[in-house]
């Protein structure tokens, strides 16, 4: 199974198999930058490595809005880091904001609502919002840079 995070206070995750078929996706909604939200995070990871994930993406972002979200950012990354590490998980994938959008959707440049409307045609299934999108998107990226390495 792999795994796709979109990550943030408002964190997208999916599950596909490894032929692109999509378990589940969702959005969790973290609440502010505290150590509860962190613990909830932490928790909701290991919840959902028990469903037998064998490969992470997640969305590497570059740029951020203020400090205050990089620091998030880079907390919920140490955070995913760790809960692969402790689940044992090896493959870890960064998808840039612009691969998952190019794979969405041929474009970089592509927003929010056409993400989810390429999740719909690709998937026949409506994401809640553009995180649950995301993390659609970057699990398939995943997914086919392990068909392409030769690692499935």
């Amino acid at each position: 199974m792999i795994a796709g995070i979109d990550l943030g206070a408002k964190c997208g995750y999916a599950l596909l198999t490894e032929d692109g078929y999509r378990v589940s996706s969702d959005t969790w909604s973290l609440g502010k930058r505290s150590g509860a939200s962190y613990q909830r995070f932490e928790n909701l990871l290991e919840e959902l490595f028990l469903e037998g994930v064998s490969a992470v993406g997640y969305e590497k972002v570059r740029r951020h809005r203020g400090v205050e979200a990089g620091h998030a950012y880079g907390a919920y990354e140490a955070l995913l880091l760790k809960a692969c590490y402790n689940a044992g998980i090896e493959m870890l994938i960064q998808v840039t904001v612009q691969e998952a959008k190019r794979a969405a959707t041929g474009s970089g440049a592509a927003d929010k609502d056409d993400m989810e409307s390429a999740a719909l045609a690709h998937w026949a299934y409506i994401p809640d919002d553009d995180n649950e999108a995301d993390a659609l998107w970057i699990a398939e990226c995943t997914r086919r840079r392990l068909l392409h390495d030769g690692t499935f």
